[in-house]
């Protein structure tokens, strides 16, 4: 169900169409596979870590 899809899975598509310089948001966004993706297009990730989150 697409109401039922997580905002996450958009992000990256999102980000194509914009270049930002930092990319806020809450600890639903802490997953490796975006802030590498942020890493590499030199975005500064302001996402709080998870509580469960080792590194």
């Amino acid at each position: 169900m697409s109401g039922q899809r997580a905002d996450i899975t958009e992000t990256g598509l999102l980000l194509d169409e914009v270049d930002p310089e930092a990319f806020i948001a809450d600890k639903a966004c802490d997953a490796d596979p975006l802030i590498e993706l942020l890493e590499e297009r030199q975005i500064a990730a302001v996402i709080p870590s998870r509580k469960n989150r080792r590194s």
